[in-house]
C-alpha cells in the first residue's frame, strides 16, 4: 500500500483502518507523534487496486485520513473521550460502509 499511496503516514493510516475494518489483527500498528503507523512485515503484497483509497484521500485530505486514524487508534485503546468533528464522521462513515 505504501508504494501505491505515496506517503507512508497516509498509507498506514489507511491500512490501519482497513485492518479494523475487515476485523484483522492491529497489533502490528503503533501510535507515534507522526501518527498511526505499521511496524509489521512489509514485504506482503497489497491484491487489488488502490485507487478507491486515493479517492479518500483526495476528497477528504490527508488531515482528515491522518487525524481520523489516530482518534480510532485512542478510542480503541481506551480513550472514550475522542469526538470525531463532522468531515472526520463522514470519512469514517464513507470507508466503513464502502463494499470491497
Amino acid at each position: 500500500m505504501r508504494t501505491s499511496i505515496g506517503d507512508r503516514y497516509i498509507a498506514d493510516a489507511l491500512s490501519f483502518l482497513f485492518a479494523i475494518k475487515i476485523h484483522s489483527d492491529i497489533s502490528q500498528f503503533a501510535l507515534t507523534s507522526k501518527g498511526v503507523i505499521y511496524e509489521g512485515d512489509t514485504s506482503g503484497v497489497f491484491i487489488g487496486s488502490c485507487d478507491h483509497f486515493n479517492g479518500y484521500v483526495n476528497h477528504f485530505g490527508e488531515g482528515v485520513v491522518l487525524s481520523t486514524a489516530v482518534k480510532v487508534w485512542e478510542y480503541i485503546h481506551g480513550n472514550n473521550q475522542v469526538k470525531f468533528d463532522d468531515v472526520e464522521k463522514e470519512f469514517l462513515n464513507a470507508f466503513l460502509n464502502k463494499k470491497m
